[in-house]
Order: structure tokens, then C-alpha cells, then sequence
């Protein structure tokens, strides 16, 4: 038994979890967005407000559902709406020089 449970622990160390985790948020990228915590922050505030303004108008069991679909709607939505403002992707080969030439090359033609 304790064997087993010293196998567990190592399994679920902090360390472990933490590179699970980057390993996950490396192949999906819009993770990084979901798990960020301003994001979450303001899915909890849109929720809050739903809810309370549903309570108020409506009554109390209304607004508990309001406030879990708020709060998973509003979630993903700016979730999405911070992953599509994200900075364009480029090839690993590609360099900054290029990126420059090309912001140059705009700035000359305005």
C-alpha cells in the first residue's frame, strides 16, 4: 500500500502536472487562452450580473441557471475572441529580417 501510494504521488507531483500541461497547451494553442485568468475573472463578473439581474427580475432559479450558462458562454466566447487577436503564426525557418524588409517595403509604398 504504500508503494502505491508513493507511485501516486510522484505521478501527480506538481512538476509532472506542470509538464503535462505545457505539453497540452504546446498542441492546442487556444488552451493558453481559456486557462487564462483575466478571462475567467470576466466570464465570472458577466455571470454574476446575469444572474443577479434575473434573480431580481425572475427569481432565484432562473437565475442559477443563468449564472452557469453566462458563465460557460461568456467563458469560451472571450476565450475566442482573445485566441483570434492573437499575433499571425510564421514557419520556424522564417526570421525577423524578413518580417522588417516586408514593413519596410509598406512604409515605402505609403
Amino acid at each position: 500500500m504504500a508503494d502505491h501510494a508513493r507511485e501516486l504521488r510522484r505521478e501527480f507531483s506538481p512538476s509532472k502536472l506542470n509538464e503535462t500541461l505545457d505539453e497540452a497547451v504546446r498542441e492546442r494553442p487556444m488552451l493558453d487562452h481559456v486557462l487564462d485568468l483575466g478571462i475567467v475573472g470576466r466570464a465570472v463578473a458577466i455571470g454574476a450580473v446575469g444572474a443577479l439581474i434575473l434573480w431580481i427580475l425572475v427569481g432565484s432559479g432562473a437565475a442559477a441557471i443563468a449564472l452557469v450558462l453566462l458563465f460557460l458562454g461568456s467563458w469560451y466566447v472571450l476565450a475566442q475572441l482573445s485566441f483570434d487577436r492573437r499575433r499571425r503564426t510564421r514557419p520556424l525557418g522564417a526570421s525577423d529580417d524578413a518580417e522588417d524588409a516586408d514593413g519596410q517595403a509598406d512604409a515605402d509604398a505609403a
